[in-house]
């Protein structure tokens, strides 16, 4: 609801038949391969998904799984589908997890002869320990699953999600998806990629519809922080290196004074996270 996502004196922007268009704009703009989905849900109080605008405006697109909160799509005209499916990293009412969570992947071939493993998901979401330790067992999962269907890092992989964890984080439990990535072969893309292409510095992936700035809140301000990570990856893996990594900030970014000081805006936020887009370069595959 508007008011859950912080926007009650704006609920007309957090209406989907408002946003989804500019979410449109946006995935056209940055014109990806690849791309992964979060919280894709119901359209409320209507008998729609979001994923239905998306699928109709993104021509070009082959869309695997889409009615899950997951859905992820490539592009049609430089992969073929060789294999799909869904590692599950989450149940519901164990190790402290509030939903069924899975993570959708694909194995695709490249129109150049090379394979590769595709994975997208969403993470437990909260930050207490307990919910540490729930995103911590899917973690777990996560990496088992990917050992079964990519044994070695076989294949390149690419992951992309919210794991509602950050990448600065030093805590134990919290950090785990570093460690137990990490010990899966896997990189992050936004702390080994050399070109870093985020427009603003400070920018995270988080964005919360604007931010608070002189103790009041300011819609569709850029927030900016030194003390606080980013919850949205792309991970790498296998054959599989990333070349350049950004927060996506929409088309435009332009600058007020406000008491004083310069701070940047956007037009418009069509969601509480910024996309993060990344340049991955892939060698030929070990295995096919």
């Amino acid at each position: 609801t508007p008011e859950y996502a912080g926007l009650a004196d704006h609920p007309t922007d957090f209406e989907w038949k408002v946003r989804g268009p500019v979410i449109v704009d946006w995935i056209k703009r940055v014109s990806p391969d690849l791309l992964g989905l979060q919280e894709a849900s119901p359209v409320r109080d209507t008998k729609s998904e979001q994923i239905d605008l998306l699928k109709k405006k993104l021509r070009g697109y082959t869309w695997a799984f889409p009615h899950r909160s997951t859905a992820l799509a490539f592009r049609t005209s430089k992969f073929t589908l060789l294999h799909k499916g869904v590692i599950r990293v989450s149940y519901k009412g164990e190790d402290g997890s509030d939903y069924n969570r899975y993570a959708p992947w694909v194995k695709l071939r490249t129109t150049t002869g090379k394979t590769l493993l595709y994975v997208n998901l969403h993470g437990e979401t909260g930050q207490t320990e307990a919910k540490a330790e729930a995103r911590s067992a899917g973690w777990t999962r996560l990496v088992d699953g990917l050992a079964k269907i990519n044994p070695h890092n076989r294949l390149p992989v690419v992951i992309t999600g919210d794991f509602n964890a950050r990448d600065d984080e030093t805590r134990p439990v919290y950090r785990d998806h570093l460690v137990k990535l990490g010990a899966a072969g896997l990189v992050n893309a936004s702390s080994t990629a050399k070109k870093q292409q985020t427009p603003l510095p400070g920018v995270t992936s988080f964005n919360g519809f604007g931010a608070r700035l002189f103790g009041r809140f300011q819609y569709q301000a850029v927030h900016r922080s030194v003390a606080a990570g980013n919850l949205d990856y792309v991970w790498t893996g296998g054959a599989a290196r990333a070349l350049s990594w950004e927060i996506y900030l929409g088309p435009k970014v332009t600058w007020k004074v406000l008491d004083g000081i310069l701070v940047p805006y956007v037009k418009f936020i069509p969601s509480d996270h910024w996309p993060v887009v990344a340049k991955v370069q892939l060698s030929r595959s070990k295995a096919r």
